[in-house]
């Protein structure tokens, strides 16, 4: 048997910074995503830089069945997952009704279905151990609704409730359930959502990774907000009015362009 800190999303941006902290720790893995070079890159580097062992599993998890293909590779691998990090996900930018509507129900296959099937496998072995912690990578957009990108933010305000709900659930249990809700970060994620933003700050993915780890590893925050702008912007959307709220983040969206423009 060998345990391992499962990261989907794995192959750049916020999931790869994970892998590579994890590593530093000494923690074997299993890394997760489409993209087979990128994954043997990263194994090949962590493996020889850290002594630990790397496991990949090339897998778009947005098609059917994939967590569950997902979960029967660790049974067949003899893999434990102590440590979830469900991270894989994209957005989108434009109005919704001008959208291709495949594109923003994949969005919700990888970024809610996927998770919560993924997250239903592994807990129940967690529970069955007595230990585990699932971290699943939320937004600060899930604390708003989101003009220009509907549906990427309807699906992080899932993913943060669904995180607080099993966070509750998990209390007497030792089993922590986190939700990480990092704002604007420099990744592929512009690339990815074909946006591109305008005048807004982006934050250093090392920086969040390192404040995320110690925050989920150390302190076991249920939520955390990387950054006092975010924990700020988080306060404002809870207390003003929804009217309020939405109307300012189509302002802010409203000057964010298209990369294909």
């Amino acid at each position: 048997m060998t345990r391992v800190v499962l990261i989907t999303g794995a192959s750049n941006g916020i999931g790869k910074e994970f892998a590579y902290k994890y590593a530093s720790k000494g923690y074997n893995l299993l890394l997760v995503a489409r993209r087979e070079a990128n994954l043997l890159n990263i194994k090949e580097k962590l493996e020889t830089e850290y002594g630990i062992k790397v496991f990949i599993f090339v897998k778009d998890l947005s098609v059917s069945n994939a967590a569950k293909e997902l979960y029967n590779f660790t049974n067949e691998q003899n893999i434990i997952v102590d440590i979830l990090i469900n991270n894989a996900g994209f957005g989108d930018f434009g109005d919704f009704s001008s959208s291709d509507l495949e594109k923003q129900t994949n969005m919700i296959k990888l970024n809610i279905i996927s998770l919560v099937e993924i997250t239903h496998y592994y807990l129940r072995d967690m529970i069955d151990r007595n230990y585990g912690k699932v971290l699943n990578v939320a937004s600060i957009a899930g604390f708003m609704p989101g003009p220009k990108m509907s549906v990427y933010y309807a699906t992080k305000a899932f993913v943060l409730s669904f995180t607080e709900a099993l966070s509750e659930e998990m209390s007497k249990l030792n089993i922590q359930v986190s939700a990480l809700c990092p704002g604007p970060t420099k990744t592929d994620f512009e690339k990815n959502a074909d946006v591109k933003f305008s005048n807004v700050k982006m934050s250093d993915v090392q920086e969040v990774v390192i404040y995320a780890y110690n925050q989920f590893m150390n302190k076991n925050k249920v939520i955390i907000l990387p950054g006092l702008t975010n924990k700020l912007f988080a306060i404002t959307t809870k207390i003003a009015p929804r009217c309020i709220v939405r109307k300012s983040v189509n302002i802010i969206q409203s000057k964010f362009r298209s990369e294909s423009m």
